[in-house]
């Protein structure tokens, strides 16, 4: 029974492929005893499997980058992404950019505007300013609120004034919390003020002037100074002035009084006997010593 080899490879009219089956069944056979053909067999097997194994090597080591350039590209394409993206958006940034400068501008210029105000205020009662500081927003819509922290130095006159004319400020001011502390001869002062931009200055008409005190004293309304030594001293010393006459132009005024020894003309600043003037306006004239403050109303039949 003959073999593979010599069924595959027999001869066909004598001239066949005997030699190659006696290859293939002859492994042994030394190496230089290999014809041409057996040697460039065997090397081009050797050359293809060594060329497998180093394409198989390349590729797990990455040695031609090409993971790393699909990850650049791939990064490329995501930050390309991105900035299609921004542009997309640079309108409604644009927009909201704008609205948010015009509010900065708006609350910058209303805050300096009311604090103006304020100093002006301060300057007209007689309040010396030691500090303006803001202190941090709250509230919402017209209960949005800007408080501001205020310390001063002033007598009990000057922070009465002060407080009777915050009314006359544009916006609504409320003085949130005061502190009045006797410092030496004048008064150390601490309070906050909230500015309600959304609402207007209420001008609630004066309870001084509203009210109707009986007696002989009906032209004064007196305002106690918790501060003074002895307020029954000025009721005493100011009992005798009435005020009769008022005139009025800008912030200048002129009011007309009458005292035992006759009638005088004082505008703001000017002294009679132991109290000095220290405001003329609708209301009537406020009148301040070291021991209290009093306000001169014009009586109902000279009104």
């Amino acid at each position: 029974m003959s073999s593979i080899a010599d069924r595959l490879f027999r001869p066909h009219g004598d001239v066949g492929l005997g030699r190659f089956a006696s290859w293939l069944s002859s492994p042994h056979v030394p190496l230089e005893a290999w014809t041409g053909a057996r040697r460039l067999t065997v090397g081009a097997v050797i050359a293809a499997v060594v060329f497998a194994i180093g394409a198989c090597a390349w590729d797990a080591a990455d040695l031609g980058r090409k993971s790393a350039s699909q990850a650049a590209l791939a990064d490329v394409e995501h930050r390309l992404s991105d900035a299609r993206t921004a542009v997309a958006r640079l309108p409604a940034l644009r927009l909201e950019m704008a609205h948010a400068t015009t509010s900065t501008d708006d609350r910058a210029s209303s805050s300096v505007g009311n604090w103006h105000a304020v100093s002006a205020l301060a300057a007209r009662s007689g309040l010396t300013l030691r500090a303006l500081e803001p202190a941090k927003p709250y509230g919402e819509g017209i209960e949005a609120a800007r408080p501001v922290r205020v310390v001063a130095r002033a007598n009990f006159a000057g922070l009465l004034d002060f407080l009777q004319g915050l009314p006359s400020l544009p916006v609504l001011v409320v003085p949130e919390d005061l502190l009045v502390k006797h410092d030496g001869d004048e008064l150390s002062i601490s309070m906050t003020l909230a500015f309600f931009d959304a609402l207007p200055s209420s001008l609630v008409p004066s309870a001084v002037a509203d009210s109707d005190p009986g007696g002989d004293d009906a032209d004064e309304a007196w305002f106690a100074d918790p501060f003074a030594a002895a307020p029954a001293v000025l009721a005493n010393a100011g009992s005798m002035l009435h005020l009769v006459g008022l005139l009025r132009e800008g912030t200048r005024g002129l009011a007309l009084v009458t005292a035992a020894d006759g009638a005088t003309s004082l505008a703001t600043g000017q002294s009679i006997g132991r109290e000095k003037v220290t405001r003329i306006d609708d209301r009537g004239v406020t009148l301040s010593s070291d021991v209290g403050v009093r306000l001169l109303t014009l009586p109902e039949d000279a009104r």
